[in-house]
Formats: C-alpha cells, structure tokens, sequence
C-alpha cells in the first residue's frame, strides 16, 4: 500500500469487511487482498467495531474526539511554527470579505431592481403622455 493515495470508504463496507473477518476463518491479509487495503487497515477496523459495534465509523458524541478538533491539544510550540493562529485569522478575513461580497451583491440586486422600475415607469409616463397629446 506504500505511495498510494489515502481512500476513504463508507462506513457501510467498512462493517462489512470487518464481519466478514468476524464471521469467516479469513486473516487479515487475505481480506486485504481481496479488498485491495492493507491488513493494518482492517485490524484497527475490527478493534473500533469491536468498541464500538454498530456505532463504529460513524460520528456521534460517544466516539473519541480526533486530535485537531479540540485545538487546546495542540502544542503552543507548533501552532506558532506552523503558522495556525495566522490561518485562523486569514480565514476570519475570508469570511468577512465574503459577508461583504454578499451584501454588495445584494445591493446590486436592489439597484438593478430600482433601475428597472425607473425604466417602466418612464416608459408608461411616456406612453400617457402621447395619450393625453393625441
């Protein structure tokens, strides 16, 4: 499995990979091969199912939190190296300048809008007006 690129599957084929290791004579390895993933893979797959059976591979508030989202886990020393307080920041300001892309669309909008109704109520002044000189 060495070079090749991180899957991800369903929590579905995850269960049932791990039972038919349960439920079959087979070891890790033939799994693996069958499935194309690593022994390793299935193993740690069986040990959360066996924790936490039908709940496994599935988020929900009973299942161990990962180590990046509480962020008081991460030590001061690599927030700094890495630059993590930055990122945040940049992504505040993101989401600020996206805010604002928001209302000035929105107030786009209204101004066309406005425009359009200026422009048919010109055009229907217009046409009382050859109306009332005819």
């Amino acid at each position: 499995m060495k070079g090749k690129k991180q899957r991800s599957f369903s929590s579905e084929f995850k269960i049932e990979v791990v039972k038919e290791y349960l439920e079959t004579d087979r070891s890790y390895r033939e799994l693996g091969r069958k499935y194309d993933l690593s022994s390793s893979a299935i193993c740690n797959w069986v040990k959360e199912y066996r924790e936490y059976k039908e709940r496994a591979f599935k988020a929900t508030p009973g299942r161990k939190s990962s180590f990046i989202s509480d962020e008081s886990k991460i030590p001061v020393f690599l927030k700094e190296e890495l630059g993590l307080d930055k990122l945040k920041e940049k992504a505040e300001d993101l989401d600020e300048a996206q805010a604002e892309i928001e209302r000035l669309k929105l107030e786009l909008a209204e101004r066309e809008l406005r425009i359009k109704l200026l422009e048919e109520m010109s055009k229907k002044n217009k046409q009382e007006r050859r109306v009332q000189l005819t």
